[in-house]
């Protein structure tokens, strides 16, 4: 979804963005792999409240047929080459933006700040303790409050 706020904060179709974790820059961590074993395996601890958020947001039902899978490659080069088209927009983005990032995300790296750090009108933020698909509780209040008081307050 950040790539299409993106997209539309430079159409001029937005007048405020929050994002989370927008992929300016891709890098599938150790974790990721862990993440998509435990997910499809369904070997998730009770108390392992990162796995079994994830396994929550994945949309994706499971199949043991692997060539089903193989679908989802051009999927995956059509992602990277609108993430190298939307790169491109980020100084075109004269809105004010909150963008957080996640110190563990699985997916996106860290580096994507380097594409975004340049532009007066975007906010950059860490989240400590978080991912792509798992946010810690202090994290989550952290991230509503910018959206309750940069969002909501300004429609």
């Amino acid at each position: 979804g950040s790539l299409f706020a993106i997209q539309e904060a430079v159409d001029g179709l937005a007048d405020r963005l929050l994002l989370l974790n927008a992929p300016m820059k891709v890098f599938l961590r150790p974790l990721f792999f862990k993440l998509i074993f435990k997910v499809f395996t369904g070997w998730i601890d009770e108390d392992d409240k990162w796995y079994k958020e994830s396994a929550a947001t994945y949309g994706i039902e499971k199949d043991y047929n692997i060539f089903k899978y193989i679908g989802w490659l051009p999927r995956m080069i059509e992602l990277l080459m609108e993430i190298a088209r939307v790169r491109k927009l980020t100084p075109g983005i004269k809105i004010p933006t909150i963008m957080y990032y996640s110190k563990y995300d699985e997916m996106v790296s860290l580096a994507s700040v380097k594409y975004l750090r340049n532009n007066k009108n975007i906010k950059l933020k860490l989240l400590p303790n978080s991912g792509h698909l798992y946010y810690s509780p202090e994290d989550k209040k952290k991230v509503i409050n910018d959206f309750k008081k940069n969002v909501i307050r300004n429609c």
